[in-house]
């Protein structure tokens, strides 16, 4: 995974098909882990459904509902994190129109396309 910033307020999270698909894994693997009996069947359904967004390269839906911090690695957690508290209190200081000079990308490098994922696409 390789992370970019740059002057223009613009980050750039680069990550591999295969280090989306290990986080992805792992991340079901520690809830499932950690499951109650009473939410393992729910939770092994939501995994069957991810898992074929997975395999379809659907990577901008898993995003957009919110798995953003099941698929990406632990590595991108703080700039995320960092990323959306700048944007959200240069809004609150400079009011609507300034949390747009920010911008977040998420490239998945896979091995025959590129797959953005822009700002806009993610729930977080």
């Amino acid at each position: 995974m390789k992370i970019e910033q740059n002057t223009i307020n613009r980050t750039i999270v680069n990550v591999t098909e295969d280090e989306v698909v290990q986080s992805f894994k792992t991340s079901y693997m520690d809830a499932i882990a950690d499951a109650d009996r009473e939410d393992l069947q729910s939770l092994t359904r939501a995994f069957a459904k991810d898992s074929e967004l997975i395999d379809q390269r659907n990577y901008g839906r898993l995003f957009s509902e919110g798995s953003t911090m099941m698929i990406l690695p632990p590595e991108a957690f703080t700039v995320l994190e960092d990323f959306f508290v700048a944007k959200k209190l240069l809004l609150q200081k400079h009011g609507p129109g300034t949390a747009d000079l920010n911008e977040l990308v998420i490239l998945i490098h896979c091995k025959d396309v590129v797959i953005n994922i822009a700002e806009r696409d993610i729930d977080y």
